[in-house]
C-alpha cells in the first residue's frame, strides 16, 4: 500500500503537466484562430482598400485630365477676352471716327442747306426786282440749277445791224445792273442773232462780230453804270449758232436775237478756269461753260 501511494504522487504530477499544456494548447489554438480571423479580415479589409485606392487613382487621374482641360479652356477664354477687349477698343475708336465723320456730314449738309437757301432767297430777290421787266415782256429769265439766266430781246437794246444801247436798253440795263449789284456770282453776257445774213455795207461782217460787240458793249455797260467787278464779267458771242427756236418765222427769228445775261457759281468757273490755265489744249470756249457744264 504505502508502495501504491508513491506511484499516485507522480501519477498525479504527471497528470496535472499534461492538464496545463492541454489547457495552453487550447488557448493558443483559440488565439491562432482568432489571429486567422482577424488576418482575414485585415486581407478583406486590405483588398477593399485596394480596390478604393484603385478607385481614387481612377477618379485622380479623371480629374487631373478635367483640370488640365478646364485649364486649357480658360486659357482660351482669357485669350478670347482679350480678343474682345481690343475689338471693343477698336470699335470704340470707329465708332468715335465714324461719330466725327457724322457730325461733319451734318455740318456741311447744315452749310449747304444754308448755301442753297441763301442763294434761293438771291435769285428770289434778283426776280422780284426784274419782275416788272419780265412783266413788260423786256426780259425772260430762266432758272436752271445752279444758274439763272436773264435773256433780253436785242429790239429793246439795239437798232438793227448795231451795237450801239439805245436809251430804252439803257434804262432796262441800268435795272438789271442794280440786281446784279446784290450777287456774287460771275456774269456770263453772250450775243446771239438770228440767221439773217448782215448786208454788205453793215458795220460788221457777219453775225460772229455782231453779236460779240453786242456782249461787250453790255459787259462795258455793266462795269461802267452799275459798278459791277469787271472780274466777274464775261463777254462771248455765239452768232446765229444757238438758236432757241427755228429761224423759219419773223417770230422765232426774234426769239433768238437776244443777249444772254447768266450768272454762273463761283466755284465752277474759278476751276474751270484752273484747268485751262494749266491745260495746254484748252481753247478759249472752257471760260464759258454751258448750261450742260454746269450739272
Amino acid at each position: 500500500m504505502p508502495k501504491m501511494k508513491t506511484l499516485a504522487v507522480p501519477l498525479a504530477a504527471l497528470l496535472c503537466v499534461g492538464c496545463v499544456s492541454m489547457g495552453k494548447y487550447q488557448a493558443l489554438q483559440t488565439l491562432n484562430n482568432d489571429l486567422q480571423s482577424q488576418l482575414a479580415l485585415t486581407k478583406t479589409s486590405a483588398d477593399k482598400f485596394e480596390g478604393d485606392l484603385g478607385a481614387a487613382k481612377k477618379d485622380n487621374d479623371s480629374l487631373t485630365q478635367e483640370k488640365d482641360s478646364l485649364t486649357q479652356q480658360k486659357d482660351e477664354l482669357l485669350k478670347v477676352k482679350a480678343d474682345l477687349e481690343t475689338q471693343k477698343a477698336e470699335l470704340v475708336t470707329v465708332t468715335a471716327q465714324l461719330s466725327a465723320q457724322r457730325d461733319e456730314l451734318q455740318a456741311e449738309k447744315d452749310a449747304l442747306l444754308k448755301e442753297s437757301q441763301a442763294k434761293q432767297a438771291q435769285y428770289d430777290g434778283l426776280v422780284g426786282q426784274l419782275q416788272q421787266q419780265v412783266n413788260d415782256g423786256n426780259l425772260k429769265i430762266t432758272q436752271y440749277k445752279n444758274m439763272l439766266t436773264v435773256d433780253v430781246a436785242d429790239k429793246i437794246l439795239f437798232d438793227s445791224g448795231h451795237a450801239d444801247l439805245k436809251k430804252d436798253g439803257k434804262e432796262v440795263l441800268l435795272k438789271v445792273g442794280a440786281a446784279l449789284q446784290k450777287s456774287d456770282k460771275y456774269i456770263r453776257v453772250v450775243g446771239h442773232t438770228d440767221n439773217v445774213p448782215l448786208s454788205s455795207n453793215a458795220a460788221y461782217a457777219s453775225n460772229w462780230d455782231l453779236s460779240a460787240a453786242r456782249a461787250t458793249t453790255v459787259v462795258k455797260f455793266l462795269q461802267e453804270q452799275s459798278k459791277l467787278d469787271p472780274t466777274r464779267l464775261m463777254a462771248a458771242g455765239r452768232g446765229e449758232y444757238a438758236p432757241i427756236a427755228p429761224n423759219d418765222t419773223p417770230a422765232n427769228k426774234q426769239k433768238n436775237r437776244r443777249i444772254e445775261i447768266t450768272l454762273l457759281d463761283r466755284n465752277l468757273v474759278e476751276a474751270v478756269e484752273a484747268a485751262a490755265s494749266t491745260s495746254p489744249t484748252a481753247d478759249a470756249s472752257a471760260v464759258t461753260p454751258t448750261p450742260e457744264a454746269a450739272k
